[in-house]
């Protein structure tokens, strides 16, 4: 019953916001160097630190108690710095040149990058005036939809016969515009906040595009039966 409970519907977004933050982060430690080990040219062993691992399992489920019940607390400021210093260590880990001439690789990548820029802009509200919710759009725009993306990308060719290793020529493109899309809605506002409407505008536009192109490339593969070459 709605107003059954004080602020429910902000505990609902948040509560459906982190638990998909949560699956991003605890999948992609899985598959993004266990695709960028197959996908790179050259031959290329990642590890996960499992003291990495404990921290980040222990870390985020706390981080968003800590949002949900105690919203822009210092808690959650410092909770977001410890998981942008654990992410960090792996990303670092994970980072391979190889992976930057491969658009499927690069925009797993990206994606657990903007995740990482969405903990830093948390914790920097400890000590700056950074608008409340923009370390969200960091998490949203950036985080879940590039990977939203890259792997909608990448299972659409798997299931439907094609090459993994292949990215369509306009992959790199698509992904380019959510990258943007998400660089712009972030910080741009910030640079210049006098022309905020332009901005959401132009994010919203480069959004779009890139959604676009990812039906325009792929609709047409998932319509038609399975590629046998």
């Amino acid at each position: 019953m709605y107003g059954a409970i004080d602020q429910g519907v902000r505990l609902g977004i948040l509560g459906g916001l982190y638990l998909v933050l949560g699956l991003v982060l605890f999948m992609g430690r899985r598959v993004i160097p266990f695709f960028t080990e197959r996908g790179v040219d050259d031959p290329v062993k990642l590890k996960n630190s499992r003291i990495n691992d404990i921290t980040t399992f222990i870390l985020f489920p706390a981080f968003m108690i800590s949002e949900m019940a105690f919203p822009n607390h210092l808690a959650g400021a410092l909770l977001a710095a410890g998981l942008f210093a654990s992410n960090s260590i792996r990303l670092n880990g994970w980072h391979t040149l190889g992976i930057w001439i491969k658009p499927l690789l690069w925009g797993l990548f990206a994606a657990f990058l903007m995740i990482n820029v969405g903990f830093l802009l948390r914790a920097l509200m400890l000590v700056t005036a950074l608008p409340q919710f923009l370390h969200i759009h960091a998490f949203t725009v950036g985080g879940i939809g590039i990977i939203t993306i890259s792997m909608m990308a990448r299972v659409s060719l798997g299931h439907t016969g094609r090459d993994i290793y292949q990215a369509p020529v306009l992959m790199a493109v698509l992904l380019a515009c959510i990258v943007l899309a998400t660089f712009v809605r972030v910080f741009l506002p910030l640079m210049d906040p006098v022309n905020y409407d332009l901005w959401i505008m132009v994010a919203g536009i480069m959004w779009i595009i890139g959604f676009c192109l990812f039906s325009v490339i792929f609709i047409p593969m998932l319509l038609k039966p399975r590629y046998s070459p």
